[in-house]
């Protein structure tokens, strides 16, 4: 018998796998996550991004690897606003007495933005290094962290 007459008889050593077999007339369907678990589980695949793709963010001259750690402290109540390497931006008011607006800390890869309403509210250190107050009392500033410090 011509094994090509009957689609079903497969030759030797090309038995369907289960886990890719679909019944006849349909189309593979795409999964989000391919590797059957969620993300962060044992088992999720993450997409590759293919080398030389362009990416939304724009590279740092030097030191993109590096981190760039800031702690904002309040010395008195300070509006502030951070957006961390381009991202999403975090806006509140820091205030030394209350626990959870004492101290804020965030950590990018590139750059740190931080805007202050009262500049002379908010003590800063980044990458360890204790910076002092951003600035004069009430007058708005704009203040960007990197690896190599507060510029």
């Amino acid at each position: 018998m011509d094994q090509n007459a009957n689609p079903l008889l497969g030759a030797p050593n090309t038995t369907p796998d289960a886990n890719t077999a679909q019944p006849s007339g349909t189309q593979p369907q795409s999964s989000p996550n391919p590797g059957g678990g969620k993300a962060g589980e044992p088992g999720a695949k993450t997409p590759v991004k293919p080398e030389g793709a362009a990416t939304n963010k724009p590279a740092a001259a030097t030191g993109s690897d590096s981190p760039v750690n800031v702690t904002l402290k309040a010395a008195s109540r300070a509006w502030i606003s951070v957006t961390v390497d381009g991202g999403k931006t975090e806006t509140l008011t820091l205030d030394p007495n209350d626990p959870n607006l004492k101290s804020r800390s965030y950590h990018g890869k590139e750059r740190v933005l931080v805007i202050a309403g009262n500049p002379a509210g908010v003590e800063a250190t980044c990458n360890g290094k204790n910076l002092g107050v951003l600035g004069p009392v009430g007058q708005r500033r704009e203040v960007t962290f990197t690896p190599k410090g507060m510029q």
